[in-house]
């Protein structure tokens, strides 16, 4: 009995990972970078944040994870980065790592995809953008900001020819 109450608190306190608020499309922004653009579909104001060095490898919050698929369907393995990462040197935190998207606004944030791919043909692009508070602490001693969205979204998928 009380593993059915336990459950159930999980459920409704669980971050919704199916946002109805924010929506996430992505781009070629040139041939480095893919433009994540992230629109705030509520009437609230919504805040994001910036990627810390390492969030690509799921390192830090908030996550933003690429999924790459070849022309077959099937996954690539996602790189693995041996490095030191956190807050970039020359950004300041959180005032430079917050975006804060107005009810029906749109705000990119560029990123690359490290990936490396060793056929040729078509392969496709997702990202997923995931911010959880009780796993967010990119250093020591830093809190992040109360007000940052959490819940996890998933953008379009983009296609890209490889050719060698």
């Amino acid at each position: 009995m009380k593993q059915i109450h336990l459950a159930v608190l999980i459920l409704l306190f669980a971050p919704d990972l199916h946002s109805k608020d924010l929506r996430l499309s992505i781009s070629f922004a040139n041939e480095f970078f893919i433009r994540a653009s992230f629109t705030n579909e509520s009437q609230e104001n919504k805040t994001i944040l910036r990627p810390l060095d390492g969030a690509s490898a799921g390192k830090f919050q908030p996550h933003y994870i690429f999924t790459v698929e070849d022309s077959k369907g099937r996954k690539l393995p996602h790189v693995v980065h041996d490095f030191n990462a956190g807050l970039w040197a020359d950004l300041d935190w959180p005032e430079d790592y917050i975006i804060t998207l107005g009810p029906g606004e749109t705000k990119d944030v560029k990123i690359a995809c490290s990936q490396i791919v060793s056929a040729e043909g078509r392969i496709k692009i997702s990202l997923r953008y995931e911010y959880t508070k009780e796993e967010a602490e990119p250093q020591k001693g830093i809190q992040y900001p109360a007000e940052a969205w959490e819940g996890s979204i998933k953008s379009n998928s983009i296609s890209l020819d490889i050719q060698k």
